[in-house]
C-alpha cells in the first residue's frame, strides 16, 4: 500500500502546489510551505503563496506571513519551525515574525527544525539533530536520538526523520519502510513504549515527502 493509500485512510488528502521560489525537490514540502499553531487554531504560509493558491487553504483558518520564501538557505526556513506547547523551536534570526509572536522561543542552530524532528506529543519526539535533541529535553521532552542518513531526499545527501513520517492520532506513519533505518529497532520499541501504532509501506526507501500537516475539522 503507498504512502498517499495509507494516509487517505484518515482523511481528505491535499496535495500542495510547488511553491515558485523554492528549490524544485522541496518546493511542495508541507514543512516547508506552511507552519501550524494548534494552540491558536491558525495555519500559516508565505503570502503571496497563499493568494496564489486560496483554494486550497478556502476552509481553514490560514495567515501569510510578510517575509517572503526564498530559494537558498536561509531565506527557505522561515516557516520551518517546531510548535510544542508554548514554545517554538527555530533559528530564531530567519523565522517569520509572525509565527513568534506571544511563543517562547527557543533557538536552534538547525534551521530545518520541523522537518528534522517526528514529534509524537508533546512529551515524544525523534530526530538526529543533537542540537535539537538538547532544546527538547530542556523542555521536558523525551527524546529518541537516531543517526544522520538512511532517508531519501532527491537531490541531497539524506532527508529527514520529521519529512519522512507524520502523526495522526496515536499512529505514526512512516513514508516508507522504516525498518531499513539502521536505527528501526530502537524507533520502533520508542514508539511502541509511547502507546503510538506504526505503519508504513513495505520494501520502499523511507523518503522525506515534507510531513504532513494534520488539520483537525471543526466539529458543528
Amino acid at each position: 500500500m503507498s504512502v498517499e493509500k495509507i494516509l487517505s485512510k484518515y482523511g481528505q488528502i491535499r496535495k500542495l502546489a510547488p511553491h515558485k521560489d523554492l528549490q524544485w525537490q522541496v518546493a511542495s514540502h508541507g514543512d516547508m510551505l506552511c507552519f501550524l499553531d494548534k494552540s491558536r487554531g491558525m495555519l500559516f504560509t508565505d503570502g503571496e503563496y497563499l493568494k496564489k493558491n486560496y483554494d486550497t487553504f478556502k476552509d481553514i483558518r490560514v495567515s501569510g506571513i510578510d517575509e517572503k520564501l526564498g530559494s537558498r538557505y536561509p531565506e527557505d526556513i522561515c516557516l520551518d519551525a517546531l510548535a510544542i506547547g508554548d514554545a517554538i523551536v527555530c533559528r530564531e534570526a530567519n523565522t517569520a515574525q509572525k509565527i513568534k509572536d506571544g511563543k517562547r522561543v527557543i533557538n536552534v542552530k538547525q534551521g530545518y527544525a520541523k522537518c528534522s524532528v517526528c514529534l509524537l506529543d508533546e512529551e515524544s519526539a525523534i530526530t538526529a539533530d543533537k542540537g535539537i535533541a538538547q532544546a527538547l529535553s530542556k523542555l521536558g521532552v523525551d527524546v529518541c536520538l537516531i543517526q544522520e542518513g538512511a532517508i531519501v531526499l532527491e537531490g541531497y545527501s539524506y532527508g529527514f526523520i520529521g519529512g519522512a513520517s507524520a502523526v495522526i492520532d496515536k499512529r505514526v506513519i512512516f513514508f516508507g519502510d522504516i525498518k531499513k533505518h539502521p536505527d528501526s529497532d530502537r524507533i520502533l520499541d520508542f514508539i511502541n513504549n509511547k502507546g503510538f501504532d506504526v505503519e508504513y509501506p513495505e520494501d520502499v526507501d523511507l523518503t522525506d515527502l515534507g510531513s504532513a500537516i494534520v488539520i483537525e475539522k471543526e466539529s458543528k
